[in-house]
């Protein structure tokens, strides 16, 4: 556990954006928070490989059909 805050990141679903966030939370890291990522699924261990907790939510559109 760290002394400093727990802070999340919800990056948008495409890899530029994903790890252009990455970036800015090694650096938070590195001041001595906590990073974590809510995430969709398709992109399940992006941010593990990096060493951050991923927590999912899934994002994808719902199904439209049931109306």
């Amino acid at each position: 556990m760290t002394d400093g805050n727990t802070i999340a990141f919800f990056p948008e679903q495409a890899y530029g954006p994903a790890l252009n966030s990455v970036g800015i939370a090694q650096e938070c890291a590195d001041l001595g928070h906590e990073p974590v990522f809510i995430t969709d699924p398709s992109m399940e261990g992006l941010f593990e490989e990096y060493g951050f907790e991923e927590c999912y939510i899934d994002m994808s559109d719902p199904d439209m059909s049931a109306e």
